[in-house]
């Protein structure tokens, strides 16, 4: 069966990203406004609350491997520091948070001219282990949305990849067969796996000999970067 559509990860697939949840001037940062709104919290004991209440949602899910959703999270945040309960402000901070610890974001150099060129052939989808409000602004910020007919989001779902329902809203919302796809990742747990387990055909984007190594011989396609996709999707065809 030829192939109609090829989905993608986002981050270390088709975005290069480094992040840092943890440092000091983040928390620093978020303290002093929050300060501003009247809470009475210092920097490390917003930092401590934070985690808190991400393994508390975590642990209240039934889900084998469950996504938090950010606003809601923001929102318990903002309310257990004393900055009260405001869902207005909770998506705003919680797109501060994530600006402050982005330490590197940039498409990899291959990226846009590859999906260009695949886009006159296929349909394209993004399956992505992220956060609504961070993933939809920074992929507006990549000038790539409009290639995406498709994009499938872990924290609207309420769990996350290798959970084969992932890859399956991404089939149902294209209305494709899973034959009729392939996926595109750079995680071997998490892509590889997932795909798998939900009879995808995956190809794995390896940018590193050391991390292919650790995994032997994988029984999938493997690609140094996006542009092994080009030869690649014609034999697949």
């Amino acid at each position: 069966m030829p192939i109609k559509a090829i989905l993608f990860d986002f981050y270390l697939t088709i975005v290069d990203i480094k992040t840092d949840e943890r440092k000091d001037h983040l928390w620093q940062v978020l303290a002093s406004f929050l300060q501003y709104r009247g809470a009475a919290v210092k920097a490390a004991e917003l930092r401590e609350i934070y985690f808190h209440i991400v393994q508390e949602s975590l642990g209240r899910s039934a889900e084998r491997h469950p996504e938090v959703d950010a606003a809601q999270l923001f929102g318990r945040l903002l309310e257990r520091s004393g900055a009260g309960s405001s869902a207005d402000l909770a998506g705003p901070v919680a797109q501060l948070f994530r600006l402050l610890s982005i330490e590197r974001f940039r498409l990899y150099p291959e990226s846009r001219e590859v999906l260009e060129t695949l886009a006159e052939r296929y349909r394209l989808a993004l399956v992505s282990d992220s956060q609504a409000l961070y993933i939809e602004p920074e992929l507006r910020t990549t000038s790539l949305a409009e290639l995406f007919e498709v994009v499938v989001i872990s924290s609207e779902l309420g769990y996350r990849k290798p959970d084969p329902r992932v890859f399956q809203n991404a089939l149902a919302r294209l209305g494709l067969a899973r034959e009729e796809v392939v996926y595109v990742g750079d995680s071997w747990e998490h892509d590889m796996i997932g795909a798998r387990d939900a009879g995808i055909r995956g190809i794995w984007v390896c940018r590193s000999q050391e991390q292919e190594r650790a995994h032997g011989a994988p029984m999938v396609p493997v690609i140094s970067d996006l542009r092994g996709l080009l030869p690649l999707t014609r034999e697949l065809s």
